[in-house]
């Protein structure tokens, strides 16, 4: 099965290429055997490389940009033309091989593929340098072309997919000899020009170095350096082309410097003990993993590639961009330069949405370098190298997506003008025509401690990440191209404030694209342990609420709202209360319950939600005025007499009994206002006391659901000493209907408790819900259990 350190959630998902499901794979081991026979100027390649599927079947693809002469699959033979590059929609040159064989998801399996070395056939490759008894050879990598990966000289993966590669290297045919450059744990065997690399298997196809070349026409020099901090000595391997007008001693103390700076400034060094330099007179450089083949101008720039590029690794080549753009921002002559951005600039894609794009736009030096220059002028310049080293530190020795980014951004800064500026110039989306929009509102809220794919709220566990949820939905006329919804903890609950409680604590963020009109989708976003408060020391209650909004930077919250009801759904509330309890120990909890953005009355429903196995826990509602709750709660049986609530026989009021079907309207007497109609079913009553609900501003009645579990009564009265006191029925979905007056609000008293024969290490959850008759929730508030023992 699937190894668990797979980075397949990274993959592109299945598609369908010349009518077969293309899937991708996750390499295990790659290993080769590479001979070069001087003479006969022909190098040979046995390959053999172990992969597994992930949870689809499907036809597997890579890469290799030679001929194939021969294929075994498991051991048996293969047609090299099942083995053929198709067009996977990834641009010019970007095709990829399809194994032309239907294989079972989680399988695992072996491919071995024999082949003569030869000119990759890849932009812009160049051929094996055969020199008579010299050999010139160099993996020659570039990001700015397809295929100019490892893919080029063996088979190899897109670049989400970490794997070892183990290559046993010989030189045959030669009296002269040569050195093997590398970033590779590199060892010679006894006889001459023969050797075996390992590389690790945390190096994607972009991170391997290899260099061959005669002795006699390469000056080499080995030193060290110790970074600051607690950090081991790290090898200086400096290699130069005799043509270079240096000193190799200098090439050393400024790569010294380099990597000095960078552990200080950036993070750890995560390339072993080891950093191999090559230096030509070639304009063009490369970085790899602990390594660079570079001029010397651009040497400092390669460095640093070593911590973002092959440090971090872009999780595929629509991610490159962020490489190159941090790296000029921070090597370049203008470096950590501080220059407002704005939206007056033409839209600039450097991130495209084609998983299949495999080169990084040339854009990415110079608007790359803007789009940073312009983040430093919202946040900070100290609080953007601040956010970019602890990005680094989060996702060193893994692939990282420019989603990634764009959020961590978005929690660092607080600000979602950083969402402004990767719409327009990393996603390179222009405005909407005039008069069309997305329209998107967040529909439901909740936090589960596992990444699922189903809403099942679940106990907020402090010590263990756990997660955001929302549903969004887009109620315009445009796809919702790029938007972002962004959560938040508020400690203790009280009614939020817009934009300061939404934004001033943001925790976690979820980038998403491609809403259509009508659509509905669920984002999710990593609630992180640290941040995550523990039940205070001496309390047995955690109090909060869990914020959200969802932003589209051409539709969002308006500015001015000062409280979620006035948001338009663009913003989201669900409270929260988290509670230590001994069995058959009770917690109070206060909710307010409101109509207060409605001008006319409103027919609701009061929901308790236990779990299943919980069902038979104790919740009731409580108000110190028992005259006022009986009136709250009384109100809904003027909407529909027909139903009899079991409370009716505890009001000692007149009533009126039905015999047979009727129509009737009753006056209200105020000028203006219609009549209220009733449809009168036989066997209903209707208290003479009460008076008829009318709205305020002209008289609509008050009609209830169809579903008369709406209008049903999950409820009774017990004594108490003060107050009103309505025990909730057991069962997983109870409640009581209620009307709200226009402005209208109630805070009642919850009182929830644990069972006496609940253990210790026991969770349970009842969840209280608002509800109007439209199945529109109004309101949400959870109250999570941890059952406990005594100390």
């Amino acid at each position: 099965m699937t190894s668990p350190d797979t980075n397949l959630h990274l993959a592109p998902p299945v598609r369908i290429v010349d009518g077969r499901p293309a899937v991708p794979i996750d390499i295990q081991q790659l290993t080769a055997d590479l001979v070069f026979d001087l003479d006969a100027e022909r190098a040979s390649v046995d390959a053999e490389m172990r992969f597994v599927l992930g949870n689809d079947d499907g036809y597997p693809y890579f890469d290799l940009r030679q001929t194939i002469q021969q294929a075994y699959l498991d051991g048996a033979a293969l047609a090299p033309a099942d083995l053929a590059h198709r067009d996977f929609g990834g641009g010019a040159n970007a095709d990829l091989r399809l194994l032309d064989q239907m294989l079972a998801s989680g399988s695992e399996h072996t491919l071995r593929l024999l082949y003569e070395l030869g000119l990759p056939q890849a932009p812009q490759a160049l051929p094996i340098g055969w020199d008579g008894p010299r050999l010139s050879f160099d993996f020659w990598f570039s990001d700015l072309s397809p295929g100019r990966y490892l893919e080029m000289w063996f088979p190899a993966n897109l670049i989400f997919d970490q794997f070892p590669f183990l290559l046993n290297l010989r030189l045959l045919n030669t009296s002269i000899d040569h050195v093997l450059i590398s970033n590779g744990a590199v060892t010679a065997i006894d006889a001459s020009n023969q050797w075996r690399i390992e590389f690790p298997p945390y190096f994607v196809s972009c991170s391997p170095m290899l260099v061959i070349a005669a002795a006699d026409r390469v000056e080499q020099r080995t030193g060290s350096v110790t970074p600051p901090g607690p950090a081991q000595p790290i090898a200086l391997e400096t290699s130069k082309h005799p043509a270079v007008p240096l000193d190799l001693a200098i090439v050393e103390a400024n790569t010294a410097g380099f990597i000095g700076g960078n552990v200080a400034n950036v993070g750890p060094y995560l390339h072993g003990n080891r950093f191999t330099t090559l230096l030509w007179n070639r304009t063009r450089a490369m970085e790899y993993a602990g390594g660079t083949t570079a001029n010397h101008s651009a040497l400092e720039h390669e460095v640093f590639h070593s911590w973002f590029a092959r440090g971090i690794t872009p999780a595929s080549q629509n991610d490159g961009w962020l490489d190159e753009a941090w790296t000029v921002y921070s090597t370049g002559e203008d470096r950590f330069s501080v220059i407002p951005l704005g939206s007056s600039r033409s839209a600039t894609t450097l991130s495209p949405r084609n998983l299949f794009n495999r080169s990084t736009p040339n854009q990415s030096y110079f608007m790359g370098f803007t789009l940073f220059a312009g983040i430093a002028a919202e946040m900070g310049l100290a609080a953007l190298k601040a956010a970019m080293s602890d990005f680094y530190l989060r996702h060193q020795g893994q692939p990282a997506t420019t989603e990634q980014l764009h959020a961590h951004l978005t929690v660092s800064s607080g600000s979602l003008v950083i969402t402004d500026f990767f719409y327009r110039y990393v996603y390179g989306f222009d405005e909407y025509p005039a008069g069309s929009n997305s329209d998107l509102k967040l529909d439901s809220l909740w936090s589960q401690q596992d990444d699922l794919s189903e809403r099942s709220w679940e106990q907020v566990e402090a010590g263990q990440d756990n997660w955001f949820y929302a549903k969004v939905s887009n109620a315009g006329t445009e796809t919702a191209r790029a938007f972002v919804v962004t959560f938040s903890f508020k400690s203790p609950f009280a009614t939020p404030v817009y934009p300061n409680d939404f934004r001033d604590n943001i925790i976690s963020v979820a980038v998403t694209f491609d809403l259509a009109p009508g659509d509905t989708t669920t984002v999710k976003a990593r609630w992180p342990k640290e941040m995550i408060p523990a039940i205070p020391a001496g309390a047995t209650q955690r109090h909060g609420c869990i914020l959200a909004e969802v932003y589209n930077p051409e539709d969002h919250v308006a500015a001015g709202v000062t409280y979620i009801g006035g948001s338009d759904g663009k913003l989201k509330q669900r409270n929260t209360n988290i509670v230590d309890l001994l069995p058959d120990e009770t917690a109070d909890f206060f909710v307010d319950v409101s109509n207060y953005k409605v001008l006319r009355p409103e027919l609701a429903r009061l929901e308790v939600i236990r779990d299943p196995r919980w069902q038979h826990v104790e919740v009731s509602l409580h108000h110190p005025s028992q005259k006022f709750l009986r009136e709250f709660l009384r109100r809904a049986e003027r909407v529909k007499p027909s139903l009899v609530h079991p409370l009716e026989r505890l009001v000692n009021v007149p009533e009126l009994r039905i015999l047979e079907r009727t129509r009737v309207e009753i006056a209200t007497g105020v000028a203006g206002h219609r009549p209220l109609t009733l449809d009168l079913a036989p066997g209903s009553s209707m208290p003479l006391s009460m008076d008829a609900l009318v709205d305020e501003a002209g008289g609509d009645e008050l009609v209830a659901p169809a579903d008369p579990e709406f209008m049903r009564m999950d409820a009774e009265w017990l004594p108490a000493d003060v107050g009103a006191h309505l025990v909730l029925r057991p069962g997983t979905r109870v409640g009581i209907p209620i009307v709200m007056k226009p402005r209208d609000r109630i805070l009642l008293n919850v009182k929830v408790t644990a069972p006496k024969d609940a253990k210790p290490g026991d969770r349970f959850s009842v969840v209280l819900r608002q509800q109007n008759k439209k199945g529109e929730l109004l309101a949400e508030f959870d109250i999570q259990v941890n059952v406990v023992g005594r100390k």
